[in-house]
């Protein structure tokens, strides 16, 4: 029961991570951000809280163990763009702190919204990991019940 919470709390962690960094990739108008990126960035959030959805609600619920096999895959594809935006504000850094000619609000220096975006990128894909591992421990778990750890005595649903 406990990792499976844990699996939850890590895959919620996971879609708001996603959530922060796309906000902070539209910052000052989108212009840190090609065109394909305008277009991928809404559909790998999008892509990341159904997944979170499914997992969470039908796979952990009903324990479907043939259906973790397809969140394995998938859950690549968010630690993809994290490290796809890390190396890629690692190498643009410098613009952050100029202003674009299309910007229509040229306020200056962007360098904390670069080092914000580097460290949510680092823990993305620092989380990757422990996601995999607990998802491989809670579906060895499937059809155990919830129990402790130590198996002994079962946790109620709901304490009163």
């Amino acid at each position: 029961y406990q990792i499976r919470s844990f699996f939850v709390t890590l895959i919620v962690f996971n879609v708001e991570l996603m959530a922060s960094i796309t906000t902070l990739a539209f910052a000052r108008d989108s212009a840190f951000l090609s065109n394909a990126e305008m277009v991928v960035l809404p559909m790998v959030l999008c892509l990341t809280i159904l997944l979170a959805v499914f997992t969470v609600l039908i796979l952990v619920q009903y324990e479907w163990r043939k259906a973790m096999f397809i969140y394995y895959p998938l859950s690549i594809i968010t630690t993809a763009y994290y490290l796809y935006k890390l190396v890629d504000v690692a190498i643009e850094f410098h613009d952050y702190t100029s202003t674009p000619d299309h910007c229509s609000t040229p306020e200056g220096n962007y360098q904390s919204v670069a080092a914000v975006l580097l460290l949510a990128c680092i823990l993305g894909i620092l989380a990757y990991p422990a996601i995999i591992t607990v998802a491989c421990i809670t579906h060895h778990n499937f059809g155990k019940g919830l129990k402790n750890i130590g198996g002994k005595k079962e946790v109620p649903l709901v304490r009163c």
